[in-house]
């Protein structure tokens, strides 16, 4: 009987030695797995990385610099983009060694059905990259002496710079501007009376425009509101001689963002098309009153832009990664 009891006693020392191995290896696999699964997530975030600064390069590459010299009509530059791509990608480390690319294509990304078709054109204008990163052969040292390993990852990024297609609050003004003005250069926007169609006073829709509004607007500008392609706006030409002072005392000189319209007439009401920078160079506020400046040809802003996609009337959003 005693010799039983010391079998069973030295089998229980046997099971616990037994399942002391298992947990331990168990541990070890699942340490492993934790170093290996990070890795592999650095690995992806630093392709990513790659992926996005490349994409963004060539989308703004896209564009000629300085826009102000920028032959009209326009058309992308589609070799310079790929070449500033691949240089920007290929500058950002991945596991320690410059980035691969795998891919890289120019093209038009459709902002309303957010497709990219590939190609180069400039009707309708390519305005968009797509790159792919990858690495081959990543190594996973603890699961890889498991014989797991090793793996290939890569990370897609498409780019777009494009005409702006909505303003945020305060980046408008309480001026627009014709379809048929917003690109020419030297443009009178003309008062009272209004015999051209070159542009006049704004509020969004159904508010009316009239000097208590507008002069509010010229002195807070951070409250005019958010507007984008496709709004109704109301439209007045009338002379309002406090605002044209207000412009007159402090705007002379400066640039302002001004909603695009396509109207024979302005005191009416009708869609927004798109945008333009205009920079206001004479404010004539006696007789024959009307607001002088220039209209600029392509501005390229960033600052409280969004919503790339608007027709082409000048002003371009920054670059920005929409896939």
């Amino acid at each position: 009987m005693k010799f039983k009891r010391r079998a069973k006693g030295l089998d229980q020392r046997g099971s616990i030695v037994l399942i002391s191995a298992m947990g331990l290896l168990s541990l070890l696999a699942t340490c492993g797995l934790a170093i290996d699964l990070g890795h592999l997530y650095v690995v992806k975030s630093e392709l990513h990385r790659a992926a996005d600064a490349g994409a963004m390069a060539g989308a703004r590459a896209l564009f000629p610099y300085p826009l102000s010299s920028a032959a009209m009509p326009l058309a992308p530059n589609c070799s310079a983009a790929l070449a500033q791509g691949r240089d920007i990608s290929q500058a950002n480390l991945v596991d320690g060694s410059g980035a691969v690319v795998a891919d890289i294509q120019s093209g038009l990304w459709d902002c309303s059905s957010e497709q990219f078709v590939p190609g180069c054109s400039a009707s309708p204008f390519s305005n968009a990259i797509s790159l792919t990163t990858r690495r081959d052969n990543v190594s996973l040292t603890v699961m890889g002496a498991l014989g797991l390993g090793p793996v290939s990852l890569q990370a897609t990024c498409i780019a777009v710079m494009d005409w702006v297609g909505k303003l945020e609050q305060g980046a408008g003004s309480v001026l627009m501007i014709g379809k048929n003005y917003a690109q020419t250069g030297d443009v009178y926007i003309y008062l009272n009376p209004d015999p051209l169609d070159g542009g006049g006073w704004y509020t969004k829709s159904p508010q009316t425009p009239n000097a208590s509004t507008l002069k509010g607007y010229l002195n807070a500008p951070d409250t005019v509101p958010a507007i984008k392609i496709g709004d109704t706006i109301n439209m007045n030409n009338g002379a309002l001689t406090s605002v044209l002072s207000d412009l007159a005392d402090n705007w002379i000189g400066k640039t302002i963002l001004m909603p695009v319209v396509d109207t024979q007439k302005y005191n009416q009401s009708g869609p927004v098309i798109g945008f333009t920078a205009f920079t206001i160079t004479e404010v004539n506020t006696k007789g024959h009153k009307y607001i002088r400046g220039k209209a600029l040809p392509l501005g390229d802003v960033s600052e409280k832009m969004s919503d790339p996609g608007g027709e082409k009337f000048g002003l371009l959003s920054a670059p920005r990664v929409v896939k």
